[in-house]
């Protein structure tokens, strides 16, 4: 019976996924169809799995009531069935878009309208400046640390475990500089760059692109995670389907194998793991399927009965109007970290138990966080690919769309409350308006009147 219904349960979402993307093919990839293979692989599979008895994993193990895995596979079922529903819904009666395919479609064969000369010098400029700080700022966090990560690798007794929790919580220089200067918006000029290269074919994007490439190795590795890099590299893929340029499936196959040889590599060298690399029980597969799905029974297990609902306080403080007076930023991952490992965190050796949004809803509003956050987060990505499809083509709004399917598909198996207050959204916000701006031949002509520069 749990096997039929597992079955029709794939076919639902898939059905409404493709519905709501328009496509699901692999080379045509949009931000809705990412959602479903994201859910879907990160998620559902291993949930699934367990489901239908597997339980050979160290997660599935500190699960102590096995009514849990029930209750977190029918979540997540209605997770999976809602979701691309309420997608589907508005992109049809909210965001009148009659037929998502044909729209995405001419949208990716359109060619880029590309800004006059002047225009691209002065971008040109603006992000040859932004990378200069960049590096600035990643020489200053590589001095905080004490080392270049990067290097690293080639030492076999360094201990990569330990030393990615201090990177996370013992930072000892600026967090901002650290968080946004150089995570954030170092990745986002490298993907300006990239982009203006194709489109332009000059030799000076070029070289700022292969500069910014190699920034963006030592950026991506800073904190020993295998996951970064790889999502960094898998974006200019987005990229190319973007420019309408992965209509055949062969295209794409460059990006798979790199992704998959750049898995194997970081589980050889960082992670040091000389398992199987297909076993479910462990390595990468099994972080892949089945980890994430762990979690989120474990954030099942842990709310109310081991430790109390949030109550909203996984929200900044400024929320405390509506959530009452307390402690607030308190993140549903630590909380079960705390649960389920709780010498780990006092050792400071911990990090966290995250889990797809739906967890962070249920540790904060009970079932009715799960009710309600497929239906926020069906919106949002409604909006942002409905956006997308009524904007010029031009370079920015790829990138603004880019940014935003970055953002906002991380956050997926991050946190709920990411959806809501975001400082990498509205950080990528500002630089692309702000180049946007300084790059404009009406803001030109406004600073040379107020500084009276003359042709």
């Amino acid at each position: 019976m749990n096997y039929a219904i597992a079955i029709i349960v794939i076919i639902i979402s898939a059905y409404l996924f493709k519905k709501a993307s328009g496509t699901l093919k692999i080379n045509l990839i949009n931000v809705t169809g990412y959602v479903f293979y994201s859910l879907m692989i990160f998620e559902f599979i291993g949930i699934t799995l367990v489901f239908l008895g597997f339980r050979d994993h160290y997660l599935i193990d500190k699960i102590t009531n096995d009514n849990v895995i029930n209750i977190a596979y029918w979540c997540m079922a209605y997770t999976m069935i809602i979701l691309p529903l309420t997608i589907l819904l508005f992109n049809k009666y909210v965001f009148k878009i009659k037929n998502v395919k044909e729209t995405y479609i001419e949208n990716i064969n359109k060619e880029v309208e590309l800004e006059d000369k002047k225009y691209c010098n002065r971008v040109f400029i603006l992000v040859t400046i932004g990378l200069s700080v960049c590096l600035i700022a990643t020489i200053y966090v590589f001095y905080c640390i004490g080392y270049i990560p990067l290097f690293k690798f080639l030492d076999s007794t360094f201990d990569f475990a330990t030393e990615r929790i201090k990177s996370a919580r013992s930072f000892g220089g600026n967090q901002y500089i650290k968080n946004i200067v150089m995570l954030m918006i170092t990745p986002l000029l490298s993907y300006i760059a990239y982009i203006y290269m194709r489109t332009t074919k000059e030799n000076k994007w070029k070289v700022l692109f292969g500069v910014s490439f190699i920034l963006n190795f030592f950026v991506k590795t800073y904190n020993f995670e295998k996951a970064p890099i790889i999502y960094y590299i898998c974006f200019f893929f987005i990229i190319e389907v973007m420019l309408g340029k992965t209509s055949k499936f062969k295209k794409v196959l460059p990006y798979i194998i790199t992704a998959c040889l750049l898995v194997v590599i970081m589980y050889s060298t960082v992670a040091g793991y000389k398992g199987k690399m297909l076993s479910l029980s462990n390595g990468p597969l099994s972080r892949l399927m089945i980890s994430q799905a762990g979690t989120l029974m474990l954030h099942f297990e842990a709310f109310p009965d081991k430790t109390p609902y949030l109550h909203g306080h996984s929200f900044p403080p400024f929320t405390k109007i509506f959530f009452g007076e307390g402690e607030y930023d308190i993140r549903s991952g630590r909380e079960v970290m705390e649960v389920y490992n709780p010498v780990a965190v006092k050792n400071g050796t911990a990090g966290v138990m995250s889990t797809m949004f739906m967890g962070e809803a249920y540790a904060n509003f009970g079932f009715v966080g799960v009710a309600i956050a497929p239906i926020i987060v069906g919106i949002i990505f409604s909006a942002i690919l409905c956006v997308y499809l009524k904007s010029k083509k031009t370079l920015l709004n790829i990138i603004l769309y880019l940014e935003c399917f970055i953002i906002f598909t991380n956050v997926l198996q991050a946190g709920f409350i990411d959806f809501f207050y975001n400082i990498n959204f509205f950080v990528a916000l500002i630089c692309i308006f702000g180049i946007k701006c300084f790059a404009s031949e009406k803001t030109i002509g406004m600073l040379k009147r107020c500084f009276k520069i003359k042709e």
